[in-house]
Formats: structure tokens, C-alpha cells, sequence
């Protein structure tokens, strides 16, 4: 039998789960479900980016991220346009009420990770970020070989 402790994978999907749920405690009252902060801080990066594009850099399938834009479009945190030049591509942009609290979103993302951290060293928190990283790097070098 394996060691259920010893599994990175196991701890990183409860902090994920636990994460979300933190989230979107404190994004509720704005309307914002759990994970769709995701897309608001990926189009604070690159706002007008086609849905496609977006669903690749969340490493999501176009269906759930067509679904968190429509809640996300509802709550009027963002709209939809055709592309001029490709009718058939939906390019995604932020509305003022998203810009508007783009600060207090990164300030509740900053508290959790706060409460990750809490008790590591500069140098413990540095390793963790480096070997996060490289677990990413790992895990779409496979998805990519698939």
C-alpha cells in the first residue's frame, strides 16, 4: 500500500481545493464564483485575448472556460466581440467594473498566498516557487507528449 502522505500530488490538490474555497469566500459578495478569478487575473494580463488563447493559457478545455465567461459576462465583469477579421473567434475584454477591483482581487490572492507561506523562510518560500515551477514544467512536458 502507498504512502497517501507522501503524495505531492494529493497535497496540492487539497491546498488547490482549499484555495478555492478561501477564494471565493472572499470574492462572493462581488459575484465572482470560485476559479473564475483565474480568467479576471489572465485578461488583466493580456485583456482582448481570444477565448481559445485563453482556455490554452489556463490549460483548460474550451467548454469550461465558455462557461466561466457567460457567469463572468452575466455579472458584467467582462464582454464578448466577434473578431472583425475572424467571425468565428470571440475575443474576450474586461469591462470598467473589472478593472475596478483588479487591486482587491490581487490583495486576496496575496492573503492566500500570505497564509501558505506562513512560517516558511525567505529561502524556503524561494525553493517552494523553483520546485512548483519545475512540478509545472514537468507536468506539461507529459501533457504535451500525449
Amino acid at each position: 500500500m502507498r504512502d497517501r502522505e507522501q503524495s505531492i500530488g494529493r497535497w496540492i490538490s487539497i491546498l488547490y481545493r482549499i484555495g478555492q474555497l478561501y477564494i471565493g469566500s472572499e470574492l462572493e459578495q462581488y459575484q465572482i464564483g470560485k476559479g473564475q478569478h483565474a480568467f479576471l487575473c489572465a485578461l488583466y494580463q493580456r485583456n482582448g485575448i481570444r477565448q481559445g488563447e485563453l482556455a490554452s493559457m489556463l490549460s483548460m478545455d474550451k467548454g469550461t472556460v465558455t462557461h466561466a465567461l457567460i457567469k463572468l459576462e452575466q455579472a458584467g465583469y467582462i464582454v464578448r466581440q466577434r473578431d472583425q477579421r475572424d467571425r468565428r473567434i470571440n475575443l474576450v475584454y474586461l469591462t470598467d467594473k473589472a478593472k475596478n477591483i483588479e487591486e482587491l482581487l490581487f490583495d486576496v490572492l496575496a492573503s492566500w498566498t500570505e497564509t501558505l507561506a506562513d512560517g516558511l523562510t525567505e529561502e524556503e518560500r524561494s525553493q517552494t516557487l523553483t520546485m512548483l515551477r519545475r512540478m509545472a514544467e514537468n507536468a506539461t512536458t507529459v501533457l504535451a507528449q500525449r
